[in-house]
């Protein structure tokens, strides 16, 4: 899935969904732990913009700790292991 213009197209089927970084994120928590930085968001979700990428996560209303650079954000608030 690709980020184009506040959601995410299927870039085979061309299909859109607003929500897929929801079940991405939950695969992130699963694999690796419950915080992220938005380094590792824009990684693991294939986006390129520092600031798209901060605004998509703290929407999601999930705890953070740090600021700037050493910002994390605690997953743990949308997915229980």
């Amino acid at each position: 899935m690709r980020r184009i213009y506040g959601s995410w197209e299927c870039p085979k089927c061309k299909k859109r969904n607003s929500l897929a970084h929801l079940a991405a994120l939950e695969d992130f928590y699963y694999l690796f732990g419950h915080t992220i930085t938005n380094r590792q968001a824009r990684w693991f979700l294939c986006m390129d913009s520092v600031y798209t990428t901060s605004r998509l996560l703290q929407s999601l209303g999930m705890k953070r700790s740090g600021i700037t650079k050493n910002a994390r954000y605690d997953l743990s608030s949308l997915f229980k292991r």
